[in-house]
């Protein structure tokens, strides 16, 4: 007994060390504040984040904090949207899942937006696979009709607001393989070459944060498809639209929804679309090591 009396007195001791000398030395909500500066937004904006947290580096209180930090800057005068997606394909979930339930169902994109989806005055959208987490300025008014279209993104979802209504969109730590706004461009460019779905329009039943059980129709991405998608094909369109900014150790990239769907447009009139041809695929490497190369450029002068 002894002994272990005092293996536990020695325990609590370097514990009380540990959290003396290293509780307090990751990043803190006041620098994450002061980093959200080089990021292009401001106060009021209206932005959708894409995130990674690991990238940021240690934080203190971990996603909590770059929580309270984002919505500090951005105020309830603005709107913060994150994705709250499923865990995989979207064929795969509808065919074996088990009932979506907006209030408990987690978020797969992450831990900050599974911390934002849980934390105050936070709303969710109703769709069993790409719903959207949103706070601020109008948020309830943002997410409503989801349920509504008949895929995830079309002129019934909230997706098309972020197009018509111009969101920006923020990349901490990602890159544009995240941007999720270019699969609303899939159904937002007029004579769109490609159809990323299949024909099937399933009935896939969901729970409200009411707990009333709901039936939603939607068509389902066309997993082939989806394994061609590369929206690294748009960076040479977009490069002259990024800023580039910083957050803890995490590079961020910030752009507006209307500069990624005239980017879109663009390519598709040119014959092309983030789909890629044989020709794209040989030159993709190439393309990624530029990206590589603007994005170590960038930071340089941050």
């Amino acid at each position: 007994m002894r002994g272990v009396r005092r293996l536990k007195k020695i325990i609590k001791r370097h514990s009380v060390w540990i959290n003396k000398n290293w509780g307090n030395r990751g990043l803190s909500e006041e620098s994450l504040l002061n980093d959200l500066a080089s990021t292009g937004l401001k106060k009021g904006d209206h932005v959708m984040i894409h995130s990674s947290l690991s990238s940021i580096g240690v934080v203190n209180q971990g996603a909590n904090t770059v929580i309270r930090a984002l919505k500090k800057y951005i105020t309830k005068d603005g709107q913060i949207v994150m994705p709250a997606f499923i865990g995989s394909n979207m064929l795969n979930y509808i065919e074996n899942y088990q009932i979506w339930d907006a209030k408990s169902s987690p978020s797969y994109n992450g831990k900050i937006t599974e911390c934002f989806r849980k934390s105050e005055e936070v709303i969710r959208s109703l769709h069993p696979t790409h719903s959207l987490s949103a706070w601020g300025n109008r948020a309830h008014e943002f997410v409503s009709g989801h349920e509504n279209g008949i895929t995830p993104f079309d002129e019934k979802t909230p997706y098309r607001k972020l197009i018509t209504n111009n969101y920006k969109i923020l990349f901490i730590g990602l890159d544009l393989f995240s941007m999720t706004l270019c699969r609303a461009g899939d159904d937002y460019v007029d004579n769109y070459p490609v159809n990323p779905y299949l024909d099937k329009i399933y009935e896939v039943p969901i729970k409200d944060f009411n707990g009333r059980k709901l039936i939603v129709k939607t068509k389902c991405h066309n997993p082939i498809m989806s394994e061609r998608r590369r929206n690294m094909f748009l960076f040479p369109l977009l490069k002259d639209k990024m800023h580039i900014g910083r957050l803890g150790r995490a590079h961020t990239i910030l752009l507006e929804a209307k500069d990624v769907i005239n980017a879109q447009e663009e390519l598709t009139r040119s014959g092309k679309t983030v789909y890629g041809t044989p020709e794209d695929f040989l030159n993709f490497d190439d393309m990624i090591e530029s990206y590589n190369n603007f994005i170590k450029k960038s930071l340089k002068t941050v």
